[in-house]
């Protein structure tokens, strides 16, 4: 594991800004280096190359998504649960909007080394994801709160729309994205009886 400094900091702060905002094919060692204030062997000496910089920054983006998806509750009313779970991604793009970004972004066709292991890393975050909506379904049909839906289908666009969020954090549309997921969920999913589920 790398050695932790000011200048290593730099350099995945750095990157992580980089590899946001651009397209990985066109950001090379020495614009990182550049960029970072550092020079461009003290990447290579961390990380070996530009590709090894991408995987542990990724690793890190990856943790941090499902430490917050770690955190919800999985219990509780099905709405109010479902309910979090927007606020939650809309908190995770306003708190952390490079790393929404990056998140579940497809991974470049030219990365050297790791794929693999990220691959694995963002199939179980987004398998977790999957399996908190398909939950709060499964209970807010239940217990009478949701209409009966398809859940693989309702979890898959439901799904979709959560990652869109995400990668909407730098143009500041997630909390729009957030209040149209909302409403969504409040119009499609919601059954209109007392138990009705309240996605606000």
């Amino acid at each position: 594991m790398p050695i932790m400094s000011p200048k290593f900091e730099s350099m995945v702060v750095t990157g992580r800004r980089l590899f946001a905002r651009e397209n990985y094919e066109s950001i090379s060692t020495a614009e990182i280096a550049k960029t970072a204030g550092i020079t461009e062997p003290l990447i290579y000496y961390h990380f070996g190359n530009k590709s090894g910089c991408y995987v542990y920054i990724m690793r890190g983006v990856l943790d941090l998504y499902q430490d917050m998806l770690n955190h919800l509750a999985a219990s509780g009313h099905p709405g109010r649960r479902l309910d979090v779970l927007i606020d939650a991604h809309h908190g995770f793009a306003r708190n952390h909007p490079l790393d929404a970004v990056l998140v579940f972004r497809p991974l470049p066709c030219t990365l050297e080394s790791g794929r693999e292991d990220l691959e694995k890393q963002a199939a179980r975050a987004r398998n977790a994801l999957k399996e908190s909506l398909a939950a709060c379904l499964r209970d807010g049909i239940a217990d009478g709160s949701f209409v009966q839906v398809s859940i693989p289908m309702t979890v898959d666009l439901l799904t979709l729309l959560l990652l869109r969020m995400l990668e909407q954090a730098l143009d500041k549309k997630a909390r729009i994205a957030a209040s149209a997921l909302k409403a969504f969920c409040r119009r499609g999913l919601a059954t209109s009886g007392p138990q009705s589920a309240r996605v606000s």
